[in-house]
């Protein structure tokens, strides 16, 4: 879904998003799953971006548009920070879940990540895991970065079957 101008990445527009599928379609309540790359190899600048998306969220998203709720987004590689923003965030009901993805520098049952969930457990949030990711900074094939997009999710679909 572009917005009204060509030059609008999709989903950008909260007007043409209201035009084009809240209100034609009825729809009670939609989820943000706001994709941005927290690569999580600068933890710092990583915990600051997760915060800085989710006060976007909030100021141009939700508090406009009573309808909509947003995935929480955390710096998944740093368990007590991402449970800290978590924990900020706690008693915003408008927040639907916590977004991570499922390309982690380790697998999602690792010791590091427990803090997030423990932190989901008690705010009353469900994990929310996307597939895909940046795999935490490092090249998802034996050849480095795919170039396209089809390249990329093919081998995550690849990598993925084999584990």
């Amino acid at each position: 879904m572009r917005g009204p101008r060509a030059a609008d990445p999709p989903g950008s527009d909260l007007p043409f998003l209201r035009q084009q599928l809240l209100d034609p379609w009825g729809i009670e309540v939609g989820i943000l799953n706001t994709l941005i790359s927290i690569r999580n190899q600068y933890r710092d600048y990583d915990a600051a971006l997760a915060t800085a998306a989710n006060a976007c969220q909030i100021a141009d998203w939700l508090e406009p548009e009573p309808r909509l709720r947003a995935s929480l987004l955390v710096a998944y590689e740093d368990g007590p920070v991402a449970a800290a923003e978590i924990r900020r965030h706690a008693g915003d009901r408008r927040f639907a879940q916590v977004l991570i993805p499922s390309r982690t520098s380790e697998p999602l049952g690792q010791r590091k990540y427990w803090p997030i969930y423990a932190a989901a457990v008690e705010s009353g949030l469900p994990i929310g895991i996307h597939f895909g990711g940046w795999s935490g900074g490092h090249p998802i094939t034996a050849a480095g970065w795919p170039t396209y997009y089809l390249e990329y999710h093919t081998a995550c679909r690849r990598r993925s079957r084999r584990t």
